[in-house]
């Protein structure tokens, strides 16, 4: 009868160490869990603002404002890339010119326009010329 009582107590103590051993397995499996999709989460929201970020460039690039786009960037991601590379260009940038001849955007600076081949005949060319012809006379 000695073994009766011990055995039992043997048998709780065995599935208790069990039990707990599992708990710390599963704990230690969670915790790994969490961990791996903190990094997973890390990479979404650096790429997110990585897409607000160009889709503001972008913006900027094709004239319009870059400033509601890079909220917009913030708010739906790479659907705000996708769409201002889809939009077309507004107008000329501040360092950008019409050309009389194409219609197209040409820099302020260009001599001959990219589009067409026409010669420019630009404002700041034409007080270049005659800054230096007063300097000569």
């Amino acid at each position: 009868m000695r073994n009766g009582p011990r055995r039992p107590v043997k048998m709780v103590a065995w599935v208790f160490i069990c039990l707990w051993e599992k708990a710390t397995v599963k704990k230690i499996i969670f915790t790994d869990l969490l961990q791996l999709i903190g990094i997973y989460m890390d990479a979404v929201v650096i790429s997110w603002i990585l897409f607000a970020i160009v889709s503001a460039v972008a913006a900027y690039g094709k004239g319009r404002i870059p400033g509601w786009w890079l909220l917009l960037g913030f708010a739906i991601g790479p659907f705000a890339l996708i769409s201002v590379l889809v939009l077309p260009k507004i107008g000329p940038l501040p360092n950008e010119i019409t050309c009389p001849f194409c219609g197209e955007f040409i820099k302020n600076k260009a001599t001959i326009c990219r589009y067409c081949g026409q010669k420019q005949n630009n404002k700041e060319e034409f007080e270049f010329s005659c800054d230096a012809t007063k300097k000569q006379g």
